[in-house]
């Protein structure tokens, strides 16, 4: 299965909430790569902006389009931002010295990242991910996959390809656990662009020679995740630290691979190449 997880396109926000005529084409410059990707399934959050997005794909296919309430915005709005008082709120990677996230001990912060810094004003951090973990294990379960731990057994193997049109927020955060990313290191560091596309590709234990040690059954995934505006790839290193050339990087830093192209390896079942 390859699952295409799609930013809507450039928006008005507010209670007008529509694309404007960038958003527009931009929804529409999708649809060769929709089409050439074999796009079988299209899910969409509930808000217009993600519809809209979706329905030049649907539209070209032939296909429904399936919301999703737990891909809204709205929802991660709720569960992922800080009090500025005076009744304003923010993403909570919205501040001024956005390395603290991944400074010091915060970047070994693992599990607990919703104790350190602006994380830990989050009202419901904690349970909020938590949530969303159990409401992404139900959709992966409905594709045919059942996490089990850091990976995932085949339930239903297939050839799929799914689009979800989503958003920054949400897509950000979904993304963190998919690729088991502690999120204070997905939030600092990387970001997803109107109609940016993140392509995962399941595949299994061994056949590209990585987790060898792996049972058979269970899924290892592989990540592709397109950022126009980028020119930079990079790596996550989740322990022991790496090298380029010749100079020592500690773990929670980057290494350049190819253009435009990011991989990470390390603590989990998902792959970006």
């Amino acid at each position: 299965m390859r699952l295409y997880i799609v930013r809507h396109g450039h928006p008005v926000y507010g209670p007008k909430e529509q694309l404007t005529d960038v958003g527009r084409k931009q929804a529409r410059a999708l649809v060769p790569r929709m089409v050439r990707a074999g796009i079988n399934r299209i899910y969409a959050s509930p808000l217009r902006r993600a519809i809209e997005t979706a329905e030049p794909t649907a539209h070209a296919l032939g296909l429904p389009i399936f919301i999703e309430p737990w891909c809204s915005e709205n929802l991660a709005w709720s569960r992922f931002t800080r009090d500025l008082g005076e009744g304003r709120r923010t993403w909570v990677w919205n501040v001024d010295d956005i390395g603290s996230f991944v400074r010091g001990p915060n970047r070994d912060a693992g599990d607990r990242w919703y104790e350190i810094g602006a994380m830990s004003t989050i009202a419901n951090g904690k349970d909020g991910y938590a949530a969303l973990q159990s409401e992404s294990d139900e959709f992966m379960a409905r594709q045919g996959y059942v996490r089990e731990g850091n990976e995932y057994r085949i339930e239903r193997p297939n050839d799929d390809r799914v689009a979800v049109f989503c958003h920054q927020g949400f897509g950000l955060s979904w993304l963190s656990h998919l690729l088991r990313i502690p999120p204070n290191i997905f939030w600092a560091e990387f970001d997803i662009t109107h109609t940016g596309v993140t392509v995962l590709e399941t595949v299994r234990p061994g056949s590209r020679g990585l987790y060898r040690r792996h049972g058979a059954g269970l899924l290892q995934p592989e990540v592709r995740h397109y950022r126009p505006e980028m020119s930079l790839p990079l790596r996550y290193v989740p322990s022991g630290g790496g090298r380029v050339g010749g100079q020592a990087l500690p773990h929670t830093l980057y290494y350049l691979t190819s253009p435009r192209l990011y991989r990470f390896s390390g603590a989990a079942a998902f792959f970006l190449i």
